[in-house]
């Protein structure tokens, strides 16, 4: 090795001065106090250091710390509050398995408005950006984030250059079906369903259809509006369930709880005569009798394998899905 670009050592400045190697480790690290080396040594030492243009052991474990450090993510949703979204609570309980290793902080965006909320160059202080709850509109923007350098997280969305991790939406509707459909019991099958749905909305129930037309059987629509509550909606039209057994599946579990408490009040039986089928397997239904047959979108599981790659340095764009599970209830046959 070129001497000129030879690091010196702590063996070298003890030669130098006429040392052990240890009083110098005790001078470069402020210990010699106390400890039989005298001042004009320790500034002999420190003189030498200087000279050689030691980096001393110090600066080493600054750098090691620094390395050790937190991580910062901003959480950016549309829904911030857990007890009003059982996708945030989800979420959050993700997070709290990596509290010691990372800092969260959160800002909330009105829907259509994710742009004023990304516009801040503060920004560049977060190690990964996490956004969850956008619309198809939001995505170039992420997009160009993302080509930007900027670490961009999505859950249960695509967008390209984002790392995204998702749900396999179609799987979930397919599962549902087959599981109901398994039975056979039902002489009549419906689907809830709202003519302005998202895009995994819109996958599960192109799961649920393909099923249905696999298996021959009619899968009927009813139409809802965004602003229809399950009660006033089938108060109107109870009638259609009178004949024979019926099944209603809904893209959530909370419309479809609310659907089953109606027609149980109504003295319809559950789920003899009439069974419901909900999504997302939130808290509320899990302690319920009867307890709502539903899927477990694993979005817990997808937020934790995201922040377990930042954690790793794996936040490379990728694309990472994740196998929903059907949770059988006795709200259906």
């Amino acid at each position: 090795m070129d001497k000129k670009n030879k690091k010196t050592t702590i063996k070298d400045i003890a030669e130098h001065c006429n040392v052990s190697k240890t009083a110098v480790s005790l001078v470069m690290n402020k210990k010699q106090s106390g400890i039989g080396i005298s001042k004009s040594k320790a500034e002999l030492i420190l003189k030498t250091a200087m000279k050689m243009n030691y980096q001393p052991l110090q600066a080493a474990l600054e750098l090691s710390g620094r390395r050790k450090k937190k991580k910062k993510v901003l959480l950016v949703s549309p829904w911030l509050d857990m007890s009003n979204s059982y996708f945030m609570s989800e979420v959050y309980t993700a997070m709290q398995q990596f509290s010691e290793k990372i800092i969260f902080e959160s800002k909330l965006f009105n829907a259509g408005k994710l742009n004023e909320t990304l516009a801040s160059k503060e920004l560049a202080i977060y190690d990964a950006i996490f956004v969850m709850g956008t619309s198809n509109k939001e995505h170039t923007q992420l997009q160009r984030l993302a080509d930007e350098g900027m670490k961009i997280v999505l859950i249960n969305r695509h967008v390209k250059g984002c790392s995204c991790y998702l749900t396999d939406n179609l799987m979930s509707g397919e599962l549902l079906a087959q599981h109901v459909l398994n039975s056979d019991y039902y002489d009549n099958y419906y689907l809830w369903s709202f003519p302005r749905a998202s895009q995994v909305i819109k996958d599960r129930e192109a799961g649920l259809k393909k099923v249905f037309k696999t298996h021959g059987k009619k899968l009927e629509i009813l139409k809802a509006s965004e602003e229809d509550v399950p009660y006033e909606y089938f108060a109107a039209r109870k009638h259609i369930f009178v004949s024979g057994s019926s099944l209603i599946f809904f893209n959530y579990d909370d419309l479809a709880l609310q659907a089953m408490l109606f027609f149980m009040q109504k003295g319809f039986q559950v789920p003899e005569k009439i069974g419901f089928v909900g999504h997302d397997n939130i808290p509320t239904v899990r302690n319920l009798q009867p307890r709502i047959t539903t899927s477990d979108a694993k979005i817990s599981e997808a937020v934790a394998c995201a922040l377990q790659d930042l954690l790793d340095n794996k936040l490379t764009g990728n694309i990472r899905t994740f196998k929903p599970e059907v949770i059988p209830g006795n709200s259906s046959q």
